[in-house]
């Protein structure tokens, strides 16, 4: 009977950007690229992306990002436009709030209406203290450092250290 190979379980990594207009606004077009590169390989590799926004506009939720985030969920929105900028339909404009969304998936012609749970922030606390409990992140320095010093390369600035789009970025996050 061949041997059963015990794999080490890989971590989950999610990569959560906030107030992505910010983001958009602030640095524009090349942002926009990169996040596109970053969803495209984050979805093959099996790491989650959540971009979140409260303005969500077509400047900032752009043709290029919706073609690569296949998954979407909107909370309550003021405008129909709103609703149809992020789902391609209305529908998120009339929702009640308090964790009332839309959510479509990649494989779906029409949204589902899915209520999320209402978490105090004592709960919020807790769970933060139980993950702190459980030991200390274990960071890869070499992931973060500057190509050039490693005398690496093939990021999305093509080996060339990180530009300073990249690092203002980096800043904003």
């Amino acid at each position: 009977m061949p041997s059963i190979r015990c794999w080490k379980k890989l971590p989950y990594i999610v990569v959560l950007v906030d107030e992505f207009a910010d983001l958009m606004m602030t640095v524009g077009k090349k942002v926009e690229e990169l996040i596109a590169r970053l969803a495209q390989k984050a979805r093959a590799a099996g790491i989650h992306l959540v971009l979140a926004t409260q303005r969500p506009s077509v400047d900032v939720i752009t043709g290029l990002i919706k073609a690569n985030i296949p998954t979407r969920i909107a909370f309550t929105v003021s405008s129909k436009i709103d609703s149809r900028t992020i789902l391609d339909q209305g529908g998120a404009e009339s929702l009640l709030g308090m964790g009332d969304m839309l959510y479509s998936g990649p494989n779906s012609t029409m949204p589902v209406r899915v209520h999320g749970a209402f978490v105090r922030d004592q709960e919020v606390h807790a769970v933060v203290q139980d993950w702190k409990a459980r030991g200390r992140p274990q960071y890869i320095d070499g992931i973060t450092s500057d190509s050039e010093s490693e005398g690496g390369g093939g990021g999305f600035d093509g080996g060339r250290g990180a530009g300073p789009v990249i690092r203002s970025g980096g800043e904003l996050l």
